[in-house]
């Protein structure tokens, strides 16, 4: 009976568990950077937005 496969195997299965963990987190993080980076979008439109109606008022026009 070949016995070194064994810890083999169990050195595959362990990393390839820890492959699958790694690649969760990183999912993870790559989630919250597109939800803030939305976040940061939809904040920046609102100041563009107030920034021309300002603009447009302060040039008489009704916004």
């Amino acid at each position: 009976m070949n016995t070194s496969s064994k810890p083999i195997a169990e050195i595959s299965s362990t990393l390839d568990q820890n492959s699958k963990e790694g690649n969760k987190n990183v999912y993870h993080k790559i989630n919250e950077a597109t939800e803030s980076s939305i976040k940061i979008g939809k904040a920046s439109q609102m100041i563009i937005d107030i920034a021309s109606k300002t603009n447009a008022e302060n040039k008489g026009y009704r916004y």
